[in-house]
């Protein structure tokens, strides 16, 4: 094959100039050790064949009276490895057999390239012209639907409905959580201490309620403002007290707390 080769129909190889580069990203160039330049022109030439690691030292460091060791020529290997992979190209592309040498991978295509820049038809065969021309258009329709401003468009608009949707939803989980307040279902009864008091409908009197608040160990006072709801009208006989601390902006069930229950005393209503 020539110096110019194509891989995998997207990385062109350059020999002469010793360097690596995508077909649809011609101007950005991977550069190439000497030694890696020589060692990867032996492999995308060797049809697949494993190459011994001892023609690679000869070849590239002892024919030029070169110095080298397994590991140079390992961290060679790599280094190519790293590049290829970056290009777009397989990982496994050269693979390493212990003890044995390296092999280009059976799954890596391998052609002769001309650049349909710098060919005319009457330059070179139509079978060649057409293959690079048709290699190169190809890339180009790839990227340009890669970077299609149509669907990104699209994308951004189904990305903001639904943001939208997000935040119309939250509001309205806001708005009932917020809305669940107990003095809505309450009558206002009068203040004990620091906290106001709140009884359902009924006839109880607050001296009554006075009288069960009194009872709690928790009591109304500076540190402890809120609102206190005395709730007679249950399912079964009883009453319960329910304290909803004053520092919240809406009095919410989900934050006050059932702090007495009493046997109800039918007498004092």
């Amino acid at each position: 094959m020539g110096d110019l080769l194509l891989i995998n129909n997207c990385v062109i190889y350059d020999k002469n100039k010793a360097i690596l580069y995508r077909l649809d990203e011609p101007d950005s160039p991977a550069p190439l050790t000497n030694p890696g330049n020589q060692c990867l022109s032996i492999l995308l030439n060797s049809n697949h064949n494993l190459i011994p690691k001892e023609f690679f030292f000869q070849e590239v460091w002892l024919s030029k009276d070169l110095p080298i060791t397994s590991n140079t020529f390992h961290q060679h290997i790599y280094m190519l490895r790293r590049i290829l992979s970056d290009l777009g190209l397989p990982k496994d592309m050269l693979t390493t057999i212990p003890r044995e040498g390296v092999q280009l991978s059976q799954s890596v295509y391998i052609q002769a390239y001309s650049d349909p820049n710098a060919l005319k038809p009457e330059d070179t065969s139509a079978s060649q012209y057409k293959m690079a021309t048709e290699a190169s258009d190809d890339l180009k329709m790839e990227r340009k639907r890669r970077h299609d401003p149509k669907k990104i468009k699209t994308l951004l608009i189904i990305s903001m409905v639904m943001l939208i949707i997000y935040f119309v939803a939250l509001w309205l989980s806001l708005s009932i959580y917020r809305s669940n307040d107990y003095s809505d279902n309450f009558t206002f009864r009068g203040i004990m201490k620091n906290c106001e008091i709140y009884s359902s409908p009924g006839s109880i009197s607050m001296k009554y309620i006075i009288n069960d608040v009194n009872k709690l160990t928790y009591s109304c006072d500076a540190r402890s403002k809120g609102k206190i709801y005395y709730i007679t009208k249950l399912p079964n006989p009883g009453k319960s007290i329910i304290f909803c601390p004053d520092e919240m902006k809406s009095t919410n069930a989900h934050n006050c707390k059932s702090l007495y229950v009493i046997e109800k005393n039918h007498d004092e209503l």
